[in-house]
């Protein structure tokens, strides 16, 4: 049997907020003091195939990052207009990048006409990508902008050939994706009403990312 939240009065819902995060808390906590992590009840036997299956790797790849949200950055790692991040995800390898109005866009980090890596660089800013192999560029919000010698390629329609948008949602001071191009984000759905009041009080988008890989 499930509670429904929309009808708690609003001083019981924060207790069960502050109740939960607090239980959390403590665990982690634990966890620090132990030095240890979540234990199975049982010693568990395993075999090798349990991590090198490559069936299970690809089912992982395509059922989890290729359906849900996950984090791939913190905000202030694109803070200003044109700033990037690239993160090799496990089904794409992505470049996440603050658009002009303030949002941020993520493409797959690959040039539309051979399929070469735009970006190299772990982060920075760019206000234009350019493809090392046969200079075709992109602007930020993944437009096509130019082709080197177009007069050889035919007619062909150019809002055809733009970076191919992965989704991206930036909620909590993250920027979360789903790694795949034909999936739709929605964080506060998949998180849902208790989880995400809780990381909302966390209020994690005031804080500043020093060294992501520490």
């Amino acid at each position: 049997m499930t509670t429904d939240t929309t009808t708690m009065p609003p001083d019981v819902w924060s207790d069960r907020i502050q109740e939960r995060r607090t239980r959390a808390l403590r665990g982690l906590l634990a966890h620090l003091d132990g030095s240890r992590t979540d234990q199975w009840s049982r010693i568990t036997h395993t075999e090798p195939d349990d991590f090198r299956d490559h069936r299970r790797a690809e089912l992982e790849r395509d059922r989890v990052f290729g359906e849900v949200p996950f984090i791939v950055a913190h905000s202030s790692e694109v803070a200003e207009r044109n700033d990037f991040v690239s993160v090799d995800l496990p089904r794409n390898k992505v470049v996440v990048i603050r658009q002009r109005d303030g949002g941020v866009k993520a493409f797959v980090n690959a040039c539309r006409h051979r399929g070469a890596q735009l970006v190299t660089e772990p982060a920075g800013k760019c206000r234009l990508f350019s493809c090392p192999y046969h200079r075709w560029s992109y602007d930020p919000d993944g437009r096509l902008r130019t082709v080197t010698l177009d007069d050889t390629f035919g007619d062909f329609d150019r809002g055809d050939f733009g970076l191919v948008p992965i989704p991206v949602q930036e909620r909590h001071g993250f920027i979360w994706v789903i790694d795949n191009a034909d999936r739709e984000i929605d964080v506060a759905a998949w998180l849902g009403p208790e989880l995400d009041a809780i990381l909302a009080e966390y209020r994690i988008d005031q804080l500043v990312s020093i060294d992501p890989h520490l």
